[in-house]
């Protein structure tokens, strides 16, 4: 009988300690479903970081100059930029891209309201737009921050007495947010904007002064030989102007240093710039190789915006070559690229391109079909900029379809 009994005893503490341990299990689920249930996670899509904006103008300059460090907001950008990780899911900008998409978002630098933050949202597609602002003095330094997603936006700052400290615990929050890795400090310890005439080019660039742009650009190159990003900006500019001798010769010589520097990104862009050169001199055999190289460059460093611009440039070409079927592969490949990172002017762009092709050959409903699509996305984005080319091309398919009714 007292055997049973212990039994008994032991079966019910048993039970207890499986009740308990039931318990634990299911109250330490609810907390991580409410913990997890606070965060907002972020979509797929592009990282935008603004440039970064001094709470005093010229307070930065004045402490850190003396100290040796040169100091740029586009530096800075440029810096946190490149500390940010890509991967699959995201897609950091670079500065120009960021500087083509404020020009296209008709936003200036200085002041951003609330507003301006939505109108970038909806002309870029990004998922997280950071905003920084930086405050020096000579007892230390303030990094404020915020990370605007559709819905919130997180703020916050970091002291320190190095601002470069303060950028690389940014960095580091928002890799882990995105779940990309670390980028090593040691390789963004300069950046190629920190010249004070490339910041004015950018500047002048955006508001789409490119004589003026040039003269400033010229006087990098010069002055940084080694600056390919300042030689690309520049043989973009002479692109424009049809001075492709000069251009060919700059883009040469900067690709020949990027490869010395194995840098896959600045290879990308650099030739497609001369892909492009080659389009503008009627020489469009030529342009298909590079584009194929720098297609291979830009996927190592997951560009995916270039990418885009790749293939559409390449479907350019093969349109020109009478390939249909190819430059229809190559348009959807862009337009996919484009909506990877949900970039609807891109995305806008792609399928008017690709309109213009299903006109070329003739499958017009096709073409009004994408041409529809594209009215929407611009009606539901405020997209002004494209919206008179976009018209113009529907009103073109409408007419021939009604023509042949």
């Amino acid at each position: 009988m007292s055997a049973h009994m212990s039994l008994f005893k032991l079966n019910k503490q048993f039970f207890y300690v499986l009740l308990i341990l039931l318990l634990i299990l299911v109250i330490g689920s609810i907390f991580m479903y409410m913990k997890n249930s606070k965060e907002s996670p972020l979509e797929t899509g592009s990282i935008l970081v603004l440039p970064v904006k001094e709470a005093v103008k010229s307070t930065v300059k004045q402490v850190m100059e003396p100290l040796g460090t040169q100091w740029s907001a586009y530096g800075e950008m440029d810096k946190l930029i490149r500390r940010l990780g890509s991967s699959e899911r995201y897609m950091v900008l670079q500065v120009e891209d960021v500087i083509e998409i404020m020009k296209r978002a008709s936003v200036l630098n200085d002041d951003l309201t609330i507003e301006d933050i939505e109108t970038i949202f909806e002309v870029s597609g990004a998922s997280l737009i950071i905003e920084t602002e930086v405050l020096v003095d000579s007892e230390g330094s303030q990094l404020a921050y915020r990370l605007h997603q559709q819905q919130i936006t997180d703020s916050g700052h970091f002291v320190g007495t190095d601002i470069k400290d303060s950028f690389l615990q940014l960095s580091n929050l928002i890799n882990l947010k995105t779940g990309t890795d670390q980028v090593s400090i040691n390789t963004v310890n300069d950046s190629r904007f920190v010249n004070p005439d490339i910041v004015r080019a950018l500047e002048l660039l955006q508001s789409g002064k490119l004589d003026v742009a040039r003269t400033y650009l010229e006087r990098v190159s010069m002055v940084e030989p080694d600056n390919v990003t300042a030689k690309r900006l520049l043989a973009n500019v002479l692109i424009e102007s049809r001075e492709f001798i000069l251009a060919h010769e700059l883009l040469t010589l900067a690709i020949e240093q990027a490869k010395t520097r194995g840098n896959m990104r600045d290879l990308a862009r650099l030739r497609l710039s001369l892909a492009n050169n080659f389009v503008g001199k009627n020489e469009i055999e030529r342009a298909l190789p590079l584009l194929s190289l720098a297609r291979q460059d830009a996927a190592k460093v997951k560009d995916w915006l270039y990418l885009a611009y790749i293939f559409e440039l390449a479907g350019h070409v093969n349109q020109r070559l009478n390939r249909y079927a190819a430059a229809r592969y190559q348009f959807k490949k862009s337009i996919h690229y484009h909506q990877k990172i949900r970039y609807p002017y891109g995305q806008v762009q792609g399928q008017n391109n690709l309109a213009e092709l299903e006109f070329l050959d003739r499958n017009y409903a096709q073409a009004y079909r994408l041409t529809t699509l594209s009215l929407a996305i611009i009606t539901h984005r405020n997209l002004p900029n494209i919206l008179a080319k976009t018209l113009k091309l529907h009103s073109k398919v409408e007419n021939k379809l009604q023509r042949i009714r």
